[in-house]
């Protein structure tokens, strides 16, 4: 016999109902495969008598005066459908009208299972606010590269694993445009082609020991598992699926490759480097002997001080106040200026010139300070006795993790070059993941929603969803050839 259980104001209490009640559920084949389309399974509606008992869990709605002391009765009641004492299916019952003969008192209600409200409860919701911070991991150019090795069928992994170790994510290695130059020269050290060297190794593709593949090209991706499964896990539901647990079924990843602006990570911050000394005698240097291995000047050069004067979001001192590091390689773009002065200050008939010239120097930053290659240079400027300089510069170069950059200074002449101000700001790079990577925020910001998702997978794979007759607040989500 069919029979409602239904909670109010978190008291239970079965209905009483007329022993030949008509009970039956509306289910259409295209609802099946369609969930989106299904606005829920529901009922015809039915009569259940006004007794004592039902006049007094329905608040004695057919009575005009009565008040609704408990709850109000015409909302939604949360309800469990029965059948021989079993339980079928959850949902809520809503009243729909009283009839009144004579003294008999009928109430009319209608079933609706909560697979309706679990639907209309995610269709709004968007898939960048999806909850994946489970995945969240560090975000480096070994990292990265490590990621795009993993097999997760070979590679076994044991105890806490992160997901691009156990296959829940996956870095593809795609090809998502080039960086230019002024005009439209491609800058080959930036973005080498993504082509293989048939040209005896003369041309700048990726396979080029001098032209290296760059991390940025690698992306994220997420299963499709995870992301089914996290949707309905937040929306209150579990999701139960051979299919799902099949290798195939696991090989399928969404690429996260969304962001407008092509070669970067949509999550990627603009870097911050200022830094800006002034001392009128001289400011802070440190010397040392540099040693070129590129073959350009060698010998005894002024280390310049670099003091930050912003947060720095990119952690450029953390080592030393002498020369900065990055997280993110790429094209840097700095403006540079310096005020500078001759130690004579009286011209003479002699040639008291102060000579100097600044180095942007790159070394090993794990091994010594004092010798590897010059990536830029002022040429040498020349002071006068007497005189005072300002210069002023902007130039791009590219720069990677794993190095140290200083600004040296190599002094020649009579007079003493004195540099009286340095300073250095970051105009333009490439954008840097601070932190841990967060897979959601590679979405888009205000479209492609989480209902969208599920019914792109339920179409590729001829999936159905329906509620489980098994367990409750869980989906089965089967192949609807093996639904049949």
């Amino acid at each position: 016999m069919v029979g409602f259980n239904i909670t109010i104001s978190g008291i239970t209490s079965s209905l009483d109902m007329f022993d030949d009640v008509d009970f039956k559920l509306n289910l259409s084949f295209a609802e099946i495969q369609d969930i989106t389309k299904r606005n829920s399974t529901y009922s015809k509606s039915f009569y259940v008598p006004g007794s004592n008992h039902n006049n007094d869990v329905l608040q004695n709605f057919f009575n005009l005066n009565a008040t609704f002391t408990d709850y109000d009765i015409r909302k939604k009641m949360d309800a469990v459908l029965t059948y021989d004492g079993y339980e079928i299916m959850t949902g809520y019952l809503r009243l729909n009208f009283v009839n009144i003969e004579n003294t008999d008192v009928i109430y009319n209600l209608t079933f609706y299972s909560d697979f309706g409200n679990l639907i209309a409860g995610i269709a709004d919701k968007l898939m960048i606010e999806l909850d994946l911070s489970s995945l969240d991991h560090p975000y480096d150019a070994g990292v990265i590269t490590n990621a795009s090795l993993y097999d997760p069928d070979i590679f076994i992994p044991t105890g806490s694993t992160y997901p691009y170790e156990d296959g829940r994510t996956y870095w593809f290695f795609g090809h998502f445009g080039y960086e230019y130059n002024t005009g439209d020269t491609l800058n080959y050290t930036a973005t080498p082609l993504l082509s293989f060297n048939l040209d005896n190794g003369l041309l700048p593709s990726f396979d080029n020991p001098d032209t290296p593949l760059r991390s940025f090209y690698f992306k994220p991706s997420v299963s499709f598992k995870v992301l089914y499964e996290s949707i309905f896990q937040e929306a209150g539901y579990s999701i139960q699926s051979d299919f799902f647990n099949t290798a195939y079924f696991k090989r399928f990843y969404l690429p996260l490759s969304f962001n407008e602006e092509g070669l970067y990570l949509k999550q990627g911050q603009d870097l911050e480097y200022n830094t800006f000394v002034e001392e009128f005698s001289g400011i802070p240097y440190s010397n040392i002997t540099w040693t070129a291995t590129d073959g350009d000047n060698s010998g005894s050069m002024d280390r310049q001080r670099l003091k930050p004067t912003n947060t720095n979001n990119f952690s450029a001192h953390n080592s030393s106040d002498f020369y900065f590091e990055v997280q993110t390689a790429g094209i840097y773009q700095f403006k540079f200026n310096m005020n500078a002065y001759n130690s004579e200050r009286i011209p003479d008939t002699i040639n008291l010139d102060a000579l100097g010239q600044l180095f942007l120097h790159q070394f090993t930053s794990s091994g010594t300070t004092f010798s590897g290659n010059t990536l830029l240079s002022t040429g040498i400027i020349t002071i006068q006795a007497g005189d005072v300089i300002s210069y002023e510069r902007i130039f791009s170069v590219y720069l990677e993790p794993g190095y140290g950059y200083s600004i040296d200074l190599e002094k020649s002449g009579v007079g003493d070059f004195i540099i009286s101000q340095l300073g250095l700001v970051l105009l333009n790079a490439p954008k840097a993941v601070p932190g841990n990577f967060k897979y959601n925020l590679e979405f888009p910001d205000d479209e492609f929603k989480q209902i969208e998702f599920i019914q792109a997978v339920n179409n590729l794979f001829g999936l159905v969803v329906v509620p489980s007759k098994e367990y409750s607040n869980t989906l089965v989500v089967e192949p609807m050839i093996d639904f049949i």
